[in-house]
């Protein structure tokens, strides 16, 4: 099979992963009576259909391949964010029972002690705030690593990033309905003021924002205040270590943005608030995710090429695999 008709391929995949997501969530918010504000959705809609039809002119009209890849990624990224971003809010109110203490009792029997580890990071203003920096990059990372792999033309590993990213962030969304929790923060009953040099904003929000849920006190989901309600497994540890295989492709970045999604790793534990299990769990979606990735892409395009011109090594010395 010819570059053409993989990029076709993966098109195909990420764009009926997204149909499912948004079918997902359509049913779950009507089932659950959750709502999106109209302005919201009418935001989406409309600047979603700019960004495709821009890219349409540059496939066909203007062509360029740059950036059509990146006005089209740009939008595959949004909408799988948004997507399971929302179904993060369905089932958080499924108000299924909390497994903070299992996972709190998991961390003990490995011999790890949050309360002890955020008191210990806390305690060190510098490791502190450079942890703070680092679990913030997630967001900007996956923006630059699109500009990048782009820039670069590493569209075969641009695609491999977009649908593993897509099946990690739908996993986390699953497995987190079925086993919810909130935080070992506020398990603990822990005060957020107590440690002044670590940044607790967020992870205050969002267990607010699932109480909510959890007690029918919520059911506006609105695009600006909307964060990933997810405990077990951490995407945020996903995320990274996607994020890392993808800055692989990128010359003189693999190095930094090796080092810095390692840093992210670390900062899961405190910023993030996680268990130590949230993290190992994402370390296994992420893995897992890559895996399906090969396994799905490998079957589709052997429906489309046909059994004999199945093309799964690299088109190019310069286009290497996301994992070795």
């Amino acid at each position: 099979m010819d570059e053409s008709k993989r990029r076709i391929v993966a098109m195909r995949v990420v764009w009926a992963l997204i149909a499912t997501l948004s079918c997902l969530q359509i049913t779950a918010f009507a089932v659950l009576g959750l709502i999106v504000p109209w302005r919201d959705i009418l935001l989406i809609a409309v600047g979603s259909g700019i960004l495709l039809a821009a890219s349409f002119v540059y496939v066909r009209l203007r062509p360029d391949e740059r950036l059509a890849r990146l006005l089209r990624a740009a939008v595959e990224l949004f909408l799988l964010t948004y997507l399971c971003g929302g179904l993060s809010y369905a089932g958080a109110s499924l108000g299924r029972p909390l497994w903070d203490e299992t996972l709190l009792a998991w961390d003990h029997a490995l011999g790890f002690d949050w309360a002890a580890w955020l008191a210990f990071v806390d305690g060190r203003p510098v490791l502190a705030q450079t942890l703070a920096a680092a679990y913030a990059t997630l967001l900007p990372q996956t923006v630059l690593v699109m500009l990048a792999l782009v820039t670069a033309r590493r569209y075969r590993a641009l695609d491999t990033f977009i649908v593993a990213y897509g099946l990690a962030a739908f996993a986390t969304i699953v497995v987190a309905a079925i086993m919810p929790a909130v935080s070992p923060l506020a398990l603990l009953n822990l005060d957020p003021a107590a440690y002044p040099n670590t940044d607790l904003v967020t992870p205050t929000e969002v267990a607010r924002q699932v109480v909510a849920l959890r007690t029918g006190h919520l059911n506006l989901v609105a695009l600006s205040g909307a964060q990933g309600l997810v405990a077990f497994p951490s995407f945020h540890t996903a995320g990274a270590l996607l994020l890392a295989a993808a800055w692989r492709h990128v010359p003189f970045l693999r190095w930094p943005g090796l080092a810095l999604n390692a840093v992210m790793l670390l900062s899961v534990l405190s910023v993030g608030t996680h268990y130590l299990v949230d993290l190992l769990g994402g370390l296994v979606v992420a893995v897992g995710s890559w895996f399906s990735v090969r396994a799905i892409l490998a079957v589709t395009t052997t429906r489309v090429g046909g059994p004999n011109r199945v093309v799964i090594r690299p088109d190019s010395p310069t286009e290497e695999p996301l994992f070795s």
